[in-house]
C-alpha cells in the first residue's frame, strides 16, 4: 500500500468528521459535572489544535525551503533536516500517545482522550510533509 497525498487528504477528512462528531456528543452530554462553557472550551481547543498543527506542519516548512532555493547545498541540507524532524515528530507523537493511553486507562478519565486528536493532526501533516520533501529531493537530484 503506497502512501499518497490523496489517501492522506481522505484520512484527514475522516478524522475531521470523527472529531466533529465526538465534539458534538461531548458538548451535548454532561460528563464529570463540566459546565457547558467548559465542555465547549475543551472541544474548541481540541479542534483548533488538530487543524492548526495540520496546516502549520504541512505548509510552513515548505515555504521556508524557498529561502534556500538559490543555494543548492543549504537546500539539500534543509530537506534532510526537515525529513529528520518529521520522522522524530511522528515517533514522538506515537510514543506520547502510549503514555496518554496508559494514564487514561489507569485514571478512568476517558474524556481526556481528546488530546489524541491534535497528535493525529501532527502525524497526518508530517506524513504529507515527508511525501512532499521526498518529491522535492528526487526532483533536485535529477537536475
Amino acid at each position: 500500500m503506497k502512501l499518497t497525498k490523496r489517501k492522506l487528504d481522505h484520512t484527514y477528512k475522516i478524522v475531521t468528521y470523527i472529531l466533529i462528531t465526538v465534539s458534538f456528543i461531548f458538548i451535548t452530554t454532561s460528563i464529570k459535572n463540566f459546565t457547558f462553557y467548559e465542555r465547549f472550551t475543551i472541544c474548541s481547543q481540541t479542534n483548533i489544535g488538530f487543524h492548526f498543527f495540520y496546516y502549520m506542519l504541512s505548509t510552513i516548512p515548505l515555504k521556508q525551503l524557498k529561502w534556500f532555493k538559490n543555494d543548492p547545498i543549504m537546500y539539500h541540507l534543509s530537506i534532510s533536516v526537515l525529513l529528520a524532524m518529521s520522522y522524530f515528530l511522528i515517533f514522538g507523537c506515537i510514543f506520547t500517545s502510549f503514555f496518554v493511553l496508559k494514564e487514561v486507562i489507569s485514571s478512568n478519565d476517558f474524556y481526556s482522550l481528546g488530546i489524541l486528536f491534535p497528535f493525529t493532526g501532527i502525524i497526518i501533516s508530517t506524513l504529507q510533509l515527508i511525501l512532499k520533501l521526498k518529491e522535492l529531493k528526487n526532483n533536485t537530484n535529477t537536475l
